[in-house]
């Protein structure tokens, strides 16, 4: 329907859900109620969709939907918002259907499953497994985001996941702070982690794990203690962000409140990439340089794992044996005589001009 608005065949005001901007405000329609996913029609796949193109490495890379919704109690996210605290799982039948759409019309051997938590009711991502099994792709791959909790608690099912294909994790790690998990609503899962993280280890999977800083008592050696974790569970990658107030969350209405957010409304830098929020300790410029400095030192340069190397033989060729060398030897020419100081301005140089997409300036 929003496409035929903006062609003029429809009003944006009678969307339900919808938000969009009219003259210096903006205006929230009414919340739909939730489709019957069992009724949906598969999606269209072709050079009209915004994802055509999408690749992981050399190959193209498709994205399917199991389930929509979340019932955790994670405090900074906003997924509660899109479909309430609800949890809503489409047909098997349905999710095989797409499945073969992609392999077999699509000739697409990777798909990254776009579900918020895929793996909250276990015996459904068990079964499903079972069926994707039994039709015997050759060199399918999926890429899916989990919990550390459900994953740590059920082998089983990482065994069949593994076996069905499944090359890569995320796990929302987040922090190894008992008190910085409770104010996140995650719980203590520290050592949930770990065993989840071992767990994917020992079918093969690869694990990206997920990490916050910036939480309202953070201060230097926090977000050290922080990295030193994440290299102690040897997870094969990371993707470390910076604790974002997203809108409508309890964690952006607890950060208001305690005059933590630095930047309430330019949307363009909630991204997890810039820090939008200071701590009880560190200005939002010094957590912003902290996590960058420290992953540096404490991280030191990515070495890829055995899993790492054998899904990408050429890619971590490349990086091992050229592009790391060569780094090495220019970012450590810009350290002698820049300094860490001038190194990271030319970080936030690049980090500033990849924030800006040229290719929307027409919209």
């Amino acid at each position: 329907r929003l496409i035929n608005a903006l062609g003029g065949n429809d009003r944006l005001e009678d969307i339900p859900s919808l938000s969009f901007k009219k003259g210096a405000g903006f205006i929230h329609n009414p919340r739909g109620e939730l489709l019957d996913l069992s009724k949906l029609k598969l999606p269209i796949r072709d050079k009209r969709r915004l994802t055509w193109g999408y690749h992981i490495m050399s190959g193209h890379v498709e994205v399917i939907e199991t389930s929509r919704g979340c019932t955790r109690a994670c405090n900074f996210c906003s997924m509660n918002h899109m479909y309430g605290r609800t949890f809503r799982p489409f047909p098997q039948e349905r999710i095989l259907a797409d499945i073969e759409d992609i392999y077999f019309k699509r000739k697409t051997r990777w798909i990254f499953v776009a579900d918020d938590n895929l793996v909250l009711e276990p015996a459904r991502v068990t079964a499903l497994c079972d069926a994707i099994i039994a039709r015997k792709f050759r060199n399918l791959n999926f890429v899916a985001q989990c919990d550390c909790i459900t994953m740590s608690r059920n082998e089983e099912m990482v065994r069949k996941m593994a076996q069905a294909g499944f090359k890569t994790i995320f796990l929302g790690i987040e922090n190894v702070s008992k008190k910085n998990l409770k104010a996140a609503g995650k719980g203590d899962i520290v050592e949930a982690s770990r065993k989840a993280v071992a767990i994917c280890h020992k079918y093969g999977i690869m694990v990206v794990a997920g990490m916050i800083f910036g939480f309202p008592d953070d201060d230097e050696e926090d977000i050290i203690e922080n990295y030193r974790f994440l290299k102690s569970i040897e997870a094969d990658t990371s993707y470390c962000q910076i604790l974002t107030p997203y809108p409508k969350t309890a964690m952006r209405q607890y950060l208001l409140d305690e005059g933590l957010v630095t930047n309430p409304d330019d949307y363009t830098r909630y991204n997890g990439m810039w820090a939008n929020v200071k701590t009880r300790h560190l200005s939002s410029e010094q957590l912003q340089y902290l996590v960058w400095y420290h992953q540096q030192k404490v991280m030191g340069w990515w070495e890829p794992s055995e899993r790492v190397r054998a899904r990408g033989p050429l890619w971590t060729g490349i990086w091992i044996y050229a592009f790391r060398p060569f780094l090495k030897i220019y970012l450590g020419r810009l350290l002698r005589k820049y300094g860490w100081i001038g190194r990271y301005e030319m970080h936030l140089k690049g980090r500033r001009a990849a924030n800006i997409f040229r290719d929307l300036d027409h919209v």
